[in-house]
């Protein structure tokens, strides 16, 4: 194996670990939104919006679930502006 691909290999673990601890995180932030939700006995909303490729299904439930999907797309949008930006960096 020559010298270039040493280093390849090193980032593409390193990117799996950050994805696979991305997933982690995302999945314990979901489970103690649930856990807290079932302990307080009060009423809850909950606004996301899913991205299938272009296309955005907003799904919301509770008292204010316009709200909660309002903060959603502003938040998705700023991590898509995030992402366009550090890929604009990377290509020099």
């Amino acid at each position: 194996m020559g010298t270039s691909s040493e280093p390849e290999s090193g980032r593409n673990r390193i990117l799996w670990m950050l994805l696979v601890a991305g997933t982690a995180v995302a999945l314990l932030g979901i489970a103690i939104i649930i856990l807290a939700s079932v302990l307080s006995g009060g009423s809850t909303s909950i606004g996301t919006i899913i991205f299938i490729g272009p296309i955005p299904i907003i799904i919301g439930s509770g008292s204010n679930p316009a709200l909660l999907a309002l903060i959603a797309a502003i938040i998705a949008l700023a991590i898509g502006v995030m992402l366009l930006a550090i890929r604009k960096r990377t290509r020099i």
